[in-house]
């Protein structure tokens, strides 16, 4: 049976991707996510995102909605086009 947290645990020492136009939120998380193990990049908005993921590799997308320039569901769905 699955136990509850398991799938986040799954991730430990992976790359993570933080995206929000706050830089208080991004620092933040940065800390905490690195402090648990996590190698984090970040990005101000989903424009900025596509152009790191040409080279970073993320296990797993954190990603705020109401963004500047390119919002989280363009981004989304910008990502879902990408091969």
């Amino acid at each position: 049976m699955p136990v509850a947290g398991r799938a986040i645990l799954d991730f430990m020492g992976e790359r993570l991707l933080v995206i929000d136009d706050e830089e208080s939120i991004r620092g933040v998380l940065k800390t905490i996510l690195e402090d648990a193990g996590y190698e984090v990049g970040l990005c101000r908005n989903g424009e900025e995102a596509l152009e790191i993921l040409r080279g970073f590799s993320p296990a797993l997308i954190l990603v705020y909605w109401m963004m500047p320039k390119m919002n989280g569901q363009h981004f989304v769905q910008n990502l879902r086009k990408t091969p």
